[in-house]
């Protein structure tokens, strides 16, 4: 892939996690798979990932109410290491697609017009918690469940993200701790990495700016969508 087009689809992706706080490894992650070894992929998608959603979170911090809700952030935090041996020891083949399928057919369901749920529960959200780090560290997909769950309570899209943002900072943050220590930097120069800052941070600067004009159900509407992407991403990566 030339570089012009994986600058371009970084952009795209940067754009996307700034104007909603997710979908960057789910857009950024298959084209950095076609240019680099999958350790050395994860590594630069995490460190973009992480720049450009601390970057989100200090252009909003004055427009969305940052919180960091331990309930939900803790169980998730302790699931990425069960989630990676799972990944590991089991058939990823087999986990991909059936998780695939499963948020295929749930975030289809909210699409066409499911019921709100309209209630919290701690116990519920911790649970939602662990199972986005369980995802996280078995699928790489540790934003779409909690981010589905917060949906479907009828929460406002600034509630949400103020929710969701810091839980996937946490996440990333420990995921990358786990592929520090297990040597996934080999080979990563550093070079590369800055190579591809630039457009990853000016996308999540312009995503940033249409948040504040998006309403909230185009809000809802757009993370269900990523939702099915990621969904279906899981699926074609078999």
């Amino acid at each position: 892939m030339q570089s012009e087009l994986l600058a371009i689809g970084l952009l795209l992706a940067g754009s996307l996690s700034g104007a909603t706080g997710l979908a960057f490894p789910v857009v950024a992650g298959p084209l950095i798979l076609l240019e680099y070894p999958p350790p050395q992929a994860v590594m630069i998608i995490s460190i973009c990932s992480i720049a450009g959603q601390l970057l989100s979170i200090t252009l909003l911090h004055k427009a969305v109410p940052y919180r960091i809700t331990w309930h939900f952030i803790l169980p998730g935090l302790l699931c990425i290491p069960v989630g990676t041996l799972t990944l590991l020891m089991a058939d990823s083949t087999i986990i991909r697609i059936g998780f695939g399928a499963m948020l295929s057919v749930s975030s289809l369901c909210m699409l066409v017009g499911a019921p709100i749920l309209g209630f919290r529960s701690k116990i519920i959200d911790a649970i939602v918690g662990a199972c986005g780090g369980f995802c996280g560290g078995a699928f790489g997909a540790s934003s779409v469940l909690p981010a589905f769950w917060l949906c479907a309570q009828g929460l406002d899209r600034r509630t949400q993200r103020g929710i969701v943002q810091p839980y996937i900072v946490s996440v990333q943050l420990v995921s990358l701790c786990i592929l520090l220590a297990g040597g996934a930097y080999s080979g990563v120069a550093v070079f590369d990495i800055l190579l591809w800052l630039p457009a990853v941070l000016a996308g999540v600067t312009f995503g940033s700016f249409v948040f504040s004009h998006l309403q909230n159900q185009v809000y809802s509407q757009a993370i269900f969508l990523i939702t099915l992407a990621s969904s279906l991403v899981l699926v074609a990566r078999h």
